[in-house]
């Protein structure tokens, strides 16, 4: 379990843009490091507050976003891996999609000491469906 929070610079009332949110969340995995599956939940809770330029009227609207991730890895080789991370929003905030869906592989390449991964990201909104590629790489410390 876990949480993640953030505190606008301008305070959490009174000022334009001004507000908090906080993310506590819970993950479930079972198997190992090579070969797991993970459910997690969350909720997006917070205050957003926004002011009109031209009048002193200052809105205040409550943030209320479950999220829904399905997560795993598959060992296919012997320094690769199948990887899939996948988020369900309900009424996304700051995310502007409902869903993103994500399958790949990850490699470790022994020669520079690192992982690379290479996979699809669909994000899905009211609009349709759209596909981005993904290039990542990341040094063990």
């Amino acid at each position: 379990f876990g949480a993640l929070g953030q505190l606008n610079w301008s305070g959490i009332s009174g000022n334009n843009g001004a507000g908090y949110v906080f993310f506590p969340f819970v993950n479930v995995t079972s198997g190992d490091e090579n070969n797991h599956v993970t459910l997690g939940f969350g909720r997006l809770g917070g205050k957003r507050v926004s002011q009109n330029l031209f009048s002193d009227e200052t809105t205040t609207d409550p943030i209320q976003s479950p999220m829904i991730n399905l997560s795993g890895c598959a060992k296919v080789g012997r320094r690769a891996w199948l990887i899939s991370e996948n988020y369900f929003f309900f009424q996304p905030e700051f995310f502007p999609v409902e869903r993103v869906f994500s399958v790949g592989i990850r490699v470790w390449n022994e020669r520079k000491q690192r992982l690379n991964e290479l996979a699809v990201l669909g994000l899905v909104d009211e609009d349709g469906t759209r596909g981005l590629p993904w290039l990542s790489w990341t040094w063990p410390f």
